[in-house]
């Protein structure tokens, strides 16, 4: 069987760098791990090297002595002469990142190499009759979870002087260009408040019928309206009903009267309005946004198939700048909680953060809000109505929760009869049709609290104005 990948000189070269160079640990610690490294002589001097530089005390043939006295492996390459040859054979502290990345670099593949041996078993050996399926779900996890455990850290640090001048930078785009960094949900009112920004996880929660999903789709078709590539995960909704109330959204604007996305379904228009939804529908082909319609996904097969769009969006000279997971509860999770679901939903939420922060850029999560609600005289929500919450609002950066008072409006219809209440209803109906209160109930680094903003649920639109 041929050796995997591997470089003794180099893990050697780093390991004596550690032993001569003061600083040299402090460059390679934040991403290097024992296991790492292939010789398992070198992971142990490693291991011992670590619980030296926690105690604050120097890295030396000396100091790694006292743990290797017994050590066979060591003895069988010369004892404490080895530790000596490492030391002679160290490179400069300025290379060390260099030789640590080469080592980690040679760990991921020997990790690629075990995988692919593993998925090849499970292929040769799996029954004629079972479906793959299962076995590509977790060839697609382990990848996830390999991506992340390997992948640079480039966001991992600096100075408070390195952090400064990006910020001043940052805002002297802003006052040149006007423009806030991040992006814009295409909402004026939300637009005032926020920016969906690169890394961030944002949560946008309601209950059934709220409008959370309609919000949520009309941000991601005016993100992709501006240039910008979108993967949208839809765990509930099948990617013809979000296609049609896109269509409608875009017809609606496109002159005449709203086009509602119900009468679409039903085929219930006019010729002019058949010309309407055509010429939305060619509007909508040429937006950069892709719609996953697979039910029960982890957060890892999401993370693939989104991958595997921003490189289609790289050939064409664009960027995939935000992801759309609708919704949370629908996601699925490692299956090691049983039938805690607060639990199940909590490492949901831990992975859909990290997801954001390992792609850096915006990840839209829609959450179902507790029953509970439903339980109070006043529905507006707060955050802990959140499906187990203390996560959720641990993991996100922004929190939207989204209240609609027709909702509620509509199941209290008055009896005929009752004259007087039904007109009193009446008269509330048309304040509320159109009205969407969303707040703000978390934002990092930026203002909270409620925002009005117009709707029409029936053809997906919103904008400013109550």
């Amino acid at each position: 069987m041929n050796e995997r990948p591997h470089s003794i000189e180099a893990e050697q070269a780093l390991l004596g760098s550690l032993m001569v160079n003061d600083d040299a640990y402090d460059l390679v610690s934040p991403d290097l791990r024992p296991d790492h490294f292939y010789e398992p002589l070198h992971q142990r001097i490693f291991e011992v090297s670590q619980v030296l530089a926690a105690r604050d005390k120097k890295i030396t043939p000396i100091t790694l002595k006292p743990s290797f006295e017994n050590d066979a492996a060591l003895s069988d390459v010369g004892g404490m002469s080895y530790l000596a040859r490492l030391a002679t054979s160290a490179i400069a502290s300025v290379h060390a990142r260099d030789y640590a990345k080469a080592i980690i670099d040679l760990a991921a593949r020997r990790e690629l190499i075990n995988l692919g041996t593993e998925m090849r078993g499970r292929g040769e050996h799996m029954p004629v009759e079972q479906s793959p399926d299962e076995a590509l779900d977790e060839a697609e996890e382990r990848i996830f979870a390999l991506r992340s455990q390997f992948r640079g850290k480039q966001h991992q640090g600096g100075t408070i002087g390195t952090y400064a001048e990006r910020a001043v930078e940052a805002a002297r785009e802003a006052v040149h260009l006007e423009r806030i960094p991040g992006l814009a949900t295409g909402i004026g009112p939300l637009d005032e408040k926020l920016r969906l920004r690169n890394g961030h996880m944002i949560v946008v929660a309601g209950r059934p019928g709220s409008g959370k999903s309609s919000l949520v789709l009309s941000t991601a078709l005016n993100v992709a309206t501006g240039g910008h590539g979108v993967y949208f995960a839809s765990l509930e909704m099948p990617g013809e009903e979000l296609a049609t109330r896109a269509i409608s959204a875009v017809a609606s604007q496109d002159g005449g009267t709203a086009v509602p996305y119900f009468r679409i379904e039903r085929g219930q228009l006019d010729e002019q309005e058949l010309d309407r939804i055509n010429r939305a529908r060619s509007t909508l082909a040429e937006l950069p946004i892709f719609f996953d319609t697979r039910r029960a996904l982890r957060i890892g097969q999401i993370a693939a198939g989104a991958r595997r769009y921003a490189k289609q969006l790289r050939k064409a000279d664009r960027e995939l700048s935000l992801i759309v997971i609708d919704h949370i509860g629908k996601a699925r999770d490692s299956g090691r909680w049983g039938s805690d679901k607060t639990n199940a939903v909590s490492e949901v939420s831990s992975d859909i953060h990290a997801l954001a922060g390992d792609m850096n850029i915006p990840v839209i999560a829609v959450s179902q809000l507790n029953r509970a609600v439903e339980a109070r005289d006043d529905k507006r929500p707060v955050m802990s109505d959140l499906r187990a919450s203390g996560t959720i609002e641990e993991d996100a950066h922004l929190i939207l929760t989204v209240f609609r008072p027709a909702y509620y409006l509509e199941r209290e219809k008055p009896d005929l009869k009752d004259v007087n209440k039904h007109a009193d209803w009446e008269t509330a109906m048309r304040q509320a049709k159109h009205h969407l209160d969303v707040v703000i109930a978390k934002q990092r680094g930026g203002p909270t609290g409620p925002v009005s903003i117009w709707c029409d649920i029936s053809t997906n639109t919103f904008r400013g104005g109550s």
